[in-house]
């Protein structure tokens, strides 16, 4: 009879994979099916809507604009409700936001529709879905943070590798308000019932462990409430299942040291389903809330980096069409060519994710840019390499795109910690998506003014390196307590 394998025999990256594997799901879904609010995924329907609501590109580039700033303003709430709700829950109403987004795009009768219906879909999926995904991991995982979030950032490439194509085939053979239907469809009959399963048993934190902004817990200091197949925690935070087990003598194996730990007291080694998938609990992190955060010096510096590839990689794909244009290239070729900028996005997040482990995302942010910021260089005076320029275009920026993911998730739990990790990011993702709303009429605006695209790389290369310049400053002291800022 063959010998069933040692489990510790297995490469680390396998085994946390397989330990997580739910929360890990969880995490990855979460990001690939933001891409219903994308950017890269709407536009497949621009030519579709435009001509329904006889919208010239700068009108609907205008109306998109102001539906995703207003997303910006409204993320600032709702993402903050992260840190106050049950992860169950609080996906449940994200996705049940997306359902009603996409029943308003279906159907649409006038502008004043459509604008509601684009703020919808941002404000849920990108802003929302994205959040959802990226907070979770950051909360869930120590030591194991940057792997969790390169794994869980997997999903927006993917999304970006397969929602468009499907959706161009849908307005091809249904239409677009058919499309749109289907989306409802899919995120009734799989993604929520599918989210809520990944997260059965995981009750990490909710209104009754909320602590407030001052930095007062409500209940036990903040001490959260941590529910795993039917085991609570006890009022002296030991899970009563661990308790029992202790009190019979067991002993078995403890969880991986790259898993998610459940608390911060001693406990006795015990093994935990494989369905179980515990968070920790909320830690003190020296009371950093979000209006704390915002006096931190720090955050100033370092936040234009941290928002740089939305922002600049935004306004390039909504203007595309003006960038093949002018480098002569042909268009179906550019976008076949998008498979480059998943792969190397894929690949970046991945490396990433080990990197932020061994150094920490601190170490990592001030060069996270430079890939980027080559690109942009060589997008200029690579004029000579022709239609290979494309593909080593699409390369660096996914580079740069796959670290942010990975990084962005892992850098505020760093600087900040975890208490009032929702709201901060919340707060991020809020200053990202103001970025994503102004490049496009930003840069449409200058290109109508007759500022060639070359010009335009080379004002994204001079913002880059000042916001390189930030990070160095800003992350020069290293970390700092909050009783330093007044």
């Amino acid at each position: 009879m063959t010998a069933a394998p040692d489990p510790s025999a297995l490469p680390t990256t396998v085994r946390f994979v397989r330990d997580n594997r739910r929360l890990l799901a969880f995490g990855l879904l979460t990001a690939f099916f933001s891409s219903f609010g994308q950017t890269y995924f709407i536009g497949t329907f621009g030519d579709a809507l435009k001509a329904e609501f006889s919208l010239s590109d700068g009108q609907f580039g205008g109306l998109y604009s102001i539906a995703t700033l207003a997303s910006a303003f409204a993320l600032t709430w709702t993402g903050r409700q992260f840190d106050r709700l049950p992860l169950r829950r609080y996906v449940t109403w994200v996705v049940v936001g997306l359902v009603v987004a996409a029943v308003l795009m279906s159907t649409a009768r006038n502008v004043w529709m459509l604008g509601l219906a684009l703020f919808a879909l941002r404000h849920t999926g990108q802003g929302l879905m994205s959040h959802t995904s990226g907070t979770s991991m950051a909360r869930a995982f120590d030591g194991a943070r940057g792997k969790a979030l390169s794994i869980a950032a997997m999903g927006y490439p993917l999304g970006q590798a397969v929602l468009p194509a499907i959706a161009v085939a849908g307005v091809a053979f249904l239409g677009w308000r058919a499309t749109w239907g289907l989306v409802v469809l899919v995120l009734l009959v799989l993604v929520a019932p599918g989210l809520r399963w990944l997260l059965h048993g995981v009750e990490d934190h909710g209104e009754e462990n909320h602590t407030d902004e001052s930095g007062a817990g409500s209940s036990g200091g903040g001490k959260p409430k941590a529910v795993l197949g039917g085991a609570q925690e006890s009022s002296t935070g030991v899970s009563t299942a661990a308790a029992s087990a202790s009190s019979a003598g067991l002993s078995a194996s403890a969880p991986s040291s790259s898993s998610a730990t459940l608390t911060t007291v001693s406990l006795p080694e015990v093994s935990l389903p494989d369905s179980v998938l515990p968070l920790p609990p909320v830690q003190d992190d020296d009371a950093w809330t979000r209006s704390r955060v915002l006096r931190d010096p720090r955050f100033w510096f370092v936040l234009p980096a941290a928002i740089a590839p939305g922002f600049i990689l935004t306004g390039v794909f909504f203007h595309q069409s003006t960038l093949v244009a002018a480098k002569g290239w042909d268009l179906a070729t550019w976008t076949a060519l998008f498979i480059v900028y998943s792969a190397f996005q894929i690949g970046g997040s991945l490396g990433a994710g080990p990197l932020v482990d061994r150094v920490t995302a601190r170490a990592v942010l001030p060069f996270f840019l430079l890939p980027m910021t080559a690109g942009l260089v060589l997008l200029v005076v690579g004029g000579g390499l022709g239609i290979w320029l494309a593909p080593a275009f699409l390369a660096t920026q996914g580079i740069t795109a796959g670290l942010s993911m990975t990084l962005s998730g892992a850098l505020w739990a760093e600087l900040y910690g975890v208490r009032h990790l929702g709201a901060i990011r919340a707060t991020v993702t809020s200053f990202g998506i103001m970025g994503t709303a102004a490049s496009p009429v930003g840069m449409g605006a200058l290109l109508d003014r007759g500022v060639s695209m070359d010009t335009l790389a080379w004002l994204a290369v001079g913002y880059l390196v000042v916001a390189m310049l930030g990070v160095a400053i800003g992350l020069r002291g290293g970390k700092r307590s909050m009783r330093e800022v007044v």
